[in-house]
């Protein structure tokens, strides 16, 4: 490993050392086959001074799959990021994969194009040597269908997301989803409150505030929708708690997963005595918000007297 270090010091390599991928770490997958390829070549020289023969490394089918596999799995990872982190609605969540999923239709014609606009790797190949592009159509469209065949549960429930920031422009005539997710709860004067709040103009402009508000990225878009229905008077109850219910949904594994990772580091080898009141208090502490007042609390506790 140092003298694989050294060599890519030596060759002035874009990077100097190669990570190694972990389970736990969901991201790196995709760092380390970026940087294999970027180090490829130095990998070549490293192996054949040490006399270590891998014949894959000269094989142009399998060097076009490895470039196609760096290339769609950046893509995948930039799509995973969009996904991870608090306080996203299940609406942002949903317009995030509906907008990979039409981008896959866009791959496919860069693809049958031969042009590999949103495939630098293959492009870099493909100046070397011929393309098998039926297979990676191949590819390509299994991952659509992968993708269309997971959103089929959503796609039923696209109308009742978008609830969340334009309900003044919902016909109660003819209410656009099914209330039988809401069943746990009592939704029974929905269509007299939605009424009442498309009949307000004060309401209507309420919401029209709200969707320009949300153009903007650098507001916290959960928040922003929040607040804007607890502004409601309680006469839209029902109303609220159909919202509230909705920006509560766990639109990923997000949150679990941050969860376990701080476990895995509080529960170390190094902090063996822990009790699990201690544990419990340390993973509350991790993922609380909340920003304590030190000097305010140091102020009420009695220092230890001299004896």
């Amino acid at each position: 490993h140092r003298q694989f270090k050294s060599l890519l010091e030596e060759m002035e390599s874009e990077y100097v050392d190669l990570p190694l991928y972990s389970h736990v770490r969901w991201l790196s997958r995709g760092n380390v086959l970026n940087k294999f390829v970027s180090c490829l070549e130095h990998i070549k020289v490293f192996l054949n001074e040490k006399e270590q023969h891998f014949p894959e490394l000269n094989d142009k089918e399998w060097l076009c799959k490895l470039m196609f596999l760096t290339d769609i799995t950046k893509n995948l990872n930039e799509l995973n990021l969009r996904l991870q982190g608090k306080r996203q609605t299940v609406l942002e969540l949903f317009e995030y994969w509906t907008g990979f999923a039409t981008k896959l239709n866009i791959f496919l014609c860069d693809i049958n194009t031969s042009t590999y606009k949103y495939f630098p790797n293959v492009a870099a190949l493909a100046n070397k040597s011929t393309i098998d592009k039926d297979e990676l159509k191949t590819y390509v469209e299994a991952l659509k269908d992968e993708f269309s065949r997971r959103c089929k549960d959503f796609e039923a429930h696209v109308p009742i997301f978008s609830f969340l920031i334009k309900p003044d422009l919902i016909d109660p005539l003819i209410i656009p989803f099914d209330f039988s997710i809401f069943e746990w709860m009592n939704v029974d004067n929905f269509e007299m409150e939605l009424i009442e709040l498309i009949s307000s103009e004060l309401w209507k402009t309420k919401f029209k505030e709200l969707r320009k508000n949300l153009e903007d990225d650098s507001m916290e878009k959960s928040t922003t929708i929040l607040n804007c229905w607890m502004s409601l008077p309680e006469r839209f109850n029902c109303l609220k708690k159909i919202a509230c219910a909705l920006l509560s949904a766990f639109g990923s594994t997000y949150l679990c997963e941050q969860i376990f990772s701080h476990m895995k580091h509080i529960l170390s080898p190094q902090r063996s005595r822990l009790t699990i009141e201690h544990s419990e208090s340390c993973v509350k502490l991790k993922v609380t918000n909340y920003t304590p007042d030190i000097e305010i609390l140091s102020k009420n506790v009695q220092g230890q007297g001299s004896h």
